[in-house]
């Protein structure tokens, strides 16, 4: 709670120090899964403080400890993989952001297409960031139809499309 709170009051700083402390109780006491949770708030915590290549490193961890507690087609996993895609398409790792934004999208429209419908507009945003910097002509028109896709999708859901998503166009 305490990171969180610290998060939601831009205090980064604060809130890393805090995952961070949580995650040395989470493995003394062997509690691997909710290890998992708390590796996925500080790698959320370390983008937003531009630590991509920690970032990069944890969400790594968390993929790893997510598959084998959620199995390796689960939300978690999703979730992981778009985290861990925003961290590598900043590091410059293009290719590598554009394997895990896939698989993200991949296991999203096998499994959870119509249970979460944010969280695939989430997805195919992420998709598209990574085509759009990757660059040539079927990637920007990939980029935008899965942009276009999420923007549908956030209208019919939240009445508005996210400015993010929308400035990307």
């Amino acid at each position: 709670l305490l990171s969180i709170i610290h998060r939601h009051h831009d205090r980064l700083e604060e809130a890393s120090v805090v995952q961070q402390r949580q995650l040395e109780i989470l493995r003394a006491m062997g509690d691997e899964r909710n290890v998992a949770v708390t590796l996925g708030n500080l790698g959320a915590t370390l983008i937003a403080m531009k630590k991509y290549e920690e970032a990069r490193d944890v969400f790594e961890e968390a993929l790893v400890l997510n598959e084998r507690f959620n199995g390796v087609d689960s939300k978690r996993v999703v979730q992981t993989l778009n985290n861990l895609s925003t961290s590598q398409q900043n590091l410059g790792q293009l290719q590598e952001a554009r394997t895990s934004a896939e698989r993200a999208l991949r296991i999203m429209e096998a499994h959870f297409l119509e249970e979460d419908p944010a969280l695939y507009a989430s997805v195919l945003v992420r998709n598209g960031e990574v085509l759009f910097e990757i660059g040539g002509a079927a990637n920007l028109n990939r980029a935008l139809t899965l942009i276009e896709q999420s923007i549908e999708i956030e209208i019919r859901l939240f009445g508005v499309a996210d400015e993010y998503a929308v400035d990307l166009l």
